[in-house]
């Protein structure tokens, strides 16, 4: 009896603990990850898409999360981009953004239970593609017919580039149908040649993209050409005098730009360029005329025209032509120029001039001072332009009356007779004149019998007051009641020989050779 007690016992023991065991693998059984579907994929675009997903099994416990995730090229889970769609067994729609155009995405539907994540079976779909995006490059290296530009392309529209460059026309808004560079392929940047143009031209010119979708341009930017300078030719000299010629020129072509001067330059040395003697005649292309006035006699000159636009001076072939030999009596007429060091003021002086043998054998003079724009009218004359410039002993540059001190030498000590490379006569009027030396002014003095300046300026030669710089700071002195007159013969090392007239005198004397006096020039 005992041991069948003790049977019964073993096998309850054995029977519960097997109610047991039924009972935890049915639990476990009820504790799964979520199963799922996904929705197809819908609404694709360039960056977007739709699809979602439908819960077939909880997994026997709340889902507190749910949605869609995405990848490229890998299984996707949720640790790489994903929908957040809220919690719940409901079926759900996911909204996909943020995507490149033209990529192959893997897709698959979640849910998460307190178990983990379940996942659908995994779709995959294929954004829209676009057109390229690019900006075009600024201009470099702009010439009359050429320019560098490029492009930068910023998205290639998720379709491999296949043709770039850039493209240009008159017209607004070029497209490829226009004229245009052929730059390679690929997304990277660009740099294009433009070439082909007409100069001082405006151009429109865009970077442009191809890809499978199309072609993308870039933004438009204005280019302008440069001028090209002009094209002239020089005419051959006419009426050839002793201190005038006619020539001027042809502008066959402008350069693109409108001509803004033209005539011509010319010089006593070759290849004269705008900065020397010149004429202004007019402006605009065709033929002109131009009258060359101030030359020196018996001269050789070197002319070519010349024609200005913005894109600077082009000139015409060099001529050259020898001046007539002067006649004294004639009026000398000299374009003085302040660039060679001598005529402290630009101007255009006509000079008389008269025969006669008051030094003592016939020689030609000039009836002015040198510089003067006119011939004194009484032996008192104080005006600027009857005295003309002053010089100090030797000394080739010539200093009208202006803002004082008009020089930094007050004193000259040198045992030099005036040198002939520094007689401003023969730099200014040209070979043969020179400064009178002491023997001819004392000669005109004598043999004109001057015993004031009033005596002087009634001879031909029309000597009157003009008055000295100082020789300390160069101040303007005794103008109207003094005339001081250089000769080429010093008298010491630090004085030279002068004529000399007052109201009651005229003779020779000794002046620093630092002072500023007038010069009257003779020729041989």
């Amino acid at each position: 009896m005992k041991f069948k007690i003790q049977i019964y016992i073993l096998h309850l023991i054995i029977m519960g603990s097997f109610l047991l065991l039924i009972n935890s693998c049915q639990k476990n059984e009820l504790k799964q990850r979520p199963s799922l579907t996904i929705t197809a994929i819908s609404n694709i675009t360039s960056a977007t898409a739709s699809s979602g997903g439908s819960i077939v099994n909880d997994g026997g416990s709340s889902i507190k999360a749910k949605g869609v995730c995405w990848s490229i090229g890998t299984t996707p889970t949720i640790s790489d981009n994903k929908t957040n769609d809220g919690t719940g067994t409901t079926k759900y729609t996911s909204a996909l953004t943020g995507l490149a155009p033209g990529t192959v995405y893997n897709i698959r539907a979640y849910a998460t239970n307190t178990s983990g994540t379940g996942y659908s079976s995994q779709l995959t779909f294929t954004t829209v593609a676009l057109a390229p995006v690019l900006t075009t490059a600024a201009f470099s290296a702009i010439t009359t017919v050429t320019a560098t530009s490029g492009g930068n392309i910023t998205s290639d529209g998720g379709s491999p580039i296949t043709a770039k460059g850039v493209c240009w026309s008159t017209a607004q808004s070029p497209t490829i149908a226009d004229t245009k560079t052929a730059d390679g392929t690929g997304a990277n940047s660009f740099s294009s040649a433009i070439t082909g143009l007409t100069h001082n031209t405006t151009y429109y010119v865009r970077a442009y993209a191809t890809n499978r979708i199309g072609t993308s341009y870039g933004n438009q930017l204005t280019l302008i050409t440069l001028a090209d300078l002009p094209v002239i030719t020089t005419s051959a000299a006419s009426s050839i005098t002793a201190t005038t010629a006619i020539s001027g020129g042809n502008i066959s072509l402008d350069g693109g730009a409108t001509i803004t001067a033209r005539g011509i330059c010319w010089s006593t040395t070759a290849n004269p360029t705008i900065s020397g003697s010149t004429t202004t005649d007019g402006n605009g292309s065709g033929i002109f005329i131009s009258n060359i006035t101030a030359l020196l006699p018996a001269t050789l000159y070197y002319v070519r025209a010349y024609a200005t636009n913005s894109a600077g001076t082009a000139y015409g072939d060099q001529i050259s032509f020898t001046t007539a030999p002067f006649v004294c009596g004639n009026t000398l007429s000299i374009s003085h120029v302040t660039t060679d060091g001598i005529a402290p003021v630009k101007r255009i002086v006509n000079y008389g001039t008269v025969t006669t043998n008051l030094s003592g054998a016939n020689k030609c003079w000039i009836t002015q001072n040198l510089g003067a724009t006119t011939q004194a009218s009484s032996a008192t004359d104080a005006t600027d332009a009857a005295s003309g410039w002053y010089w100090q002993f030797n000394r080739k540059q010539g200093y009208a009356v202006g803002p004082n001190p008009v020089w930094t030498t007050n004193s000259i000590s040198e045992s030099s007779d005036w040198l002939p490379a520094n007689d401003p006569c023969t730099l200014e009027l040209g070979t043969g004149w020179r400064i009178p030396t002491h023997t001819e002014w004392t000669n005109a003095s004598s043999g004109g019998a001057w015993g004031s300046y009033t005596d002087a300026y009634n001879s031909v030669l029309k000597i009157h007051a003009a008055g000295t710089l100082s020789s300390g700071n160069g101040v303007l002195d005794s103008r109207g009641s003094t005339g001081s007159y250089w000769n080429s013969t010093q008298k010491d090392a630090s004085s030279g020989w002068i004529l000399i007239l007052y109201n009651s005198f005229s003779g020779l004397d000794g002046s620093s050779k630092a002072s500023g006096l007038p010069i009257r020039c003779i020729k041989d």
